[in-house]
């Protein structure tokens, strides 16, 4: 007769079949690995919100052919170009920009348009440290908009009075954002 493993006997006692106890031992790791990586699951998670946030700020866009300004991805892409890297502000920036004309179904060439301005930004972004934080999100913003804008008019052809308002509410939004947001979110 075959002798019984230390292992057999163990469940003998407990009364617990070896798929309880594999469950009960997958949720304990699980349970550890969340306790040890939280602060890495944290970050993906705003990571992921602020992502899909940036995506849908310019979601307006398919409801009307204004040029209001409003747009979120130039501001978490500077944001991130500070706080983590360029890198990361610019991966962010251009995968956000690509989801978000996905998103309104106007996916063409208008879109590389920010997608240059954000890029220039996150560039930019070690080179002002000497600033205070606002003030550098603020200068990057203005370098921005100045920069889509200039293409926008002198390139391709937009009527001045719209890329002007459209600049003018972009930085006031910025103001607003650099100012009362950012301490919440860094």
């Amino acid at each position: 007769m075959k002798k019984k493993s230390n292992y057999s006997k163990l469940l003998e006692i407990t009364s617990i079949n070896k798929t309880s106890l594999t469950k009960i031992l997958l949720l304990v790791i699980l349970t550890l690995l969340i306790f040890i990586l939280k602060d890495i699951l944290i970050n993906i998670f705003f990571f992921t919100c602020i992502f899909i946030i940036s995506a849908l700020s310019i979601y307006w866009k398919r409801f009307t052919k204004l040029s209001l300004g409003i747009e979120l991805y130039s501001f978490f892409s500077i944001v991130l170009s500070i706080t983590i890297s360029p890198k990361v502000g610019i991966f962010f920036a251009v995968s956000s920009i690509i989801l978000g004309y996905l998103l309104i179904n106007r996916f063409c060439y208008m879109m590389l348009v920010p997608i240059i301005g954000c890029v220039i930004i996150s560039v930019l972004s070690p080179y002002l440290y000497y600033f205070e934080f606002p003030i550098i999100g603020l200068i990057l913003n203005f370098i921005y908009n100045l920069i889509i804008h200039l293409i926008y008019v002198l390139i391709l052809r937009f009527k001045l009075i719209n890329s002007i308002m459209s600049f003018a509410f972009n930085f006031l939004l910025n103001i607003l954002l650099f100012n009362y947001v950012l301490e919440y979110i860094i």
